[in-house]
């Protein structure tokens, strides 16, 4: 009496995957002078880039604009013309996505009460 014994393996190869957001970037309001990080958290392989834009120009990191935690944006002493909206874009071979998020600076003296609603 024979026994065959039949043996598969399967090897399952992922060589790229698309950029994908697991933590998106929240709108935020901020006076002029103070600090904000918008966060972005990415993954992908292979590790996508990640640049940020603002109101679609890209944003040049700096002493002012910094990259932080490789992915999140920094803003250091924001002013006025900083309100806008801000994208952070990832890329690797596999592909792109993107996510925003809007920055509001309020003039002085306005309340949150109607910071939070007009972000609502």
């Amino acid at each position: 009496m024979q026994v065959h014994i039949l043996t598969h393996s399967l090897f399952v190869s992922v060589f790229a995957v698309p950029p994908w957001f697991l933590n998106h970037p929240s709108n935020l309001y901020a006076y002029e002078s103070m600090d904000i990080e918008f966060e972005c958290t990415v993954s992908g392989k292979p590790v996508p880039t990640v640049n940020w834009m603002k109101n679609g120009d890209v944003v040049i990191p700096s002493d002012y604009f910094q990259i932080v935690g490789g992915s999140n944006l920094r803003i250091l002493g924001v002013v006025k013309s900083d309100e806008g909206f801000y994208q952070c874009v990832a890329e690797n071979e596999a592909g792109n996505a993107q996510t925003s998020a809007q920055l509001i600076v309020p003039k002085p003296g306005k309340t949150m009460g109607i910071l939070l609603w007009y972000l609502e």
